[in-house]
């Protein structure tokens, strides 16, 4: 027998087999394959950079608990919200408006290593006469300097938008105030303040009898976005910046009234013929943890359930209730240094307007308003939280 070797490189027979790609029908199926992956990992991917950033959230409340309980060691006292400077003249016209130099944030900054900072706004002081507006955002530079990490939470955007954000709010108990003038509630009466914060009134631990593991000291807030002109859904706004109609936004009006404010709410945003409120500095949360002009910007009551609405009357008080980006609730700081996640669900009571100045007695606002609250008698409140 005869066997016929071909050489090396020359042209294949007809009876061979021929080698090919993948047809246009595999190529499809592949690339439906990968997609249908990629759809069921993006879900578990933004999880857990969510996980992540609720943990970053988590930690930066600690250090602000740490900065407190230090700061109460060193001074005898809670940072208060806001603070008189004792140079300047109660004659003034505008007295709380101009006579505010520091805030809670300014004091704490040498507790979280923020020294040089704190020192800035010493340094400014020192030049500051009666007839000025003492450490405003119009005195000091709107640059990367003034954005601290620590009272930002990176879920939200917006905050990483507006350098000198911020996304911690301090509580003032279960109670919203108005009144002909503004920061009516800064009187310093103990009976007024139900919460362990209230503008210039200095809190003690010892002055929380509901007990530190059962009483918010700090829960969050979420900035305002700008947003399209909603004159034809039958929205109107207070100032010069139409803010976006989501989670974040906040409108006047209502500002004594829970049950109003609540039934004027979406879930997600207000419903349409409501007034905005503005957009701008002093005016919106979380906006410039400088400023000392304002303390509604630094503030939450626990009135609403946390992610509702807010419904102010400028800068006179009204319904501040805490909001996050994080799903389903938000984080809060105990003032014993424990950190807590409270759920939108938690119970809120019947959500129907107080009388504006109480001063005694259990929360009107179930367990969110007994948390929120520092010698009202609630006991064993914060194993709702367990």
């Amino acid at each position: 027998m005869i066997r016929t070797y071909r050489p090396l490189g020359s042209v294949a027979s007809p009876h061979s087999r021929p080698l090919h790609g993948f047809t246009l029908v595999e190529l499809l199926v592949v690339i439906a394959i990968i997609g249908t992956l990629v759809g069921l990992l993006l879900p578990a991917v933004q999880a857990a950079r969510e996980s992540a950033r609720l943990m970053t959230c988590a930690n930066n409340l600690k250090q602000m608990g740490l900065a407190m309980a230090t700061h109460h060691d060193a001074k005898g006292f809670l940072p208060q919200i806001v603070m008189v400077d004792p140079k300047q003249t109660p004659a003034l016209a505008n007295r709380w408006q101009y006579q505010i130099s520091w805030n809670n944030f300014w004091v704490m900054l040498p507790f979280i290593e923020q020294q040089d900072l704190f020192n800035k706004g010493v340094a400014w002081e020192a030049g500051v006469t009666a007839s000025t507006t003492n450490l405003s955002a119009e005195s000091v530079t709107n640059s990367a300097s003034w954005s601290i990490s620590t009272y930002k939470c990176p879920s939200d955007w917006m905050s990483a938008v507006q350098l000198p954000g911020f996304n911690y709010v301090f509580n003032i108990g279960d109670r919203y105030y108005s009144g002909s003038g503004s920061n009516q509630m800064d009187s310093a009466d103990f009976t007024r303040a139900r919460g362990p914060f209230m503008s210039t009134l200095k809190f003690r631990y010892k002055d929380i009898p509901d007990g530190l593991s059962q009483t918010i000291a700090v829960s969050e807030t979420i900035l305002m976005s700008a947003g399209p002109d909603l004159t034809s859904s039958g929205f109107s706004k207070y100032g010069s910046i139409w803010p976006q109609n989501n989670r974040a936004v906040i409108r006047t009006g209502d500002s004594t009234s829970p049950s109003n404010c609540w039934s004027s709410w979406t879930g997600e945003g207000f419903k349409t013929g409501l007034n905005y409120q503005l957009m701008e500095q002093g005016r919106s949360s979380g906006w410039d943890w400088r400023l000392p002009v304002s303390m509604d910007q630094r503030y939450f009551n626990t009135i609403l359930p946390p992610n509702g609405p807010t419904c102010t009357n400028e800068y006179k008080g009204g319904i501040f209730t805490a909001k996050s980006r994080h799903n389903g609730g938000v984080s809060c700081l105990m003032l014993d240094g424990a950190v807590k996640f409270i759920d939108d669900t938690i119970d809120t009571g019947s959500k129907t307007s107080e009388r504006e100045f109480v001063t005694s007695g259990a929360s009107p606002y179930g367990v969110w308003g007994a948390l929120g609250t520092r010698a009202s008698g609630e006991a064993n409140v914060g194993s709702a939280l367990q």
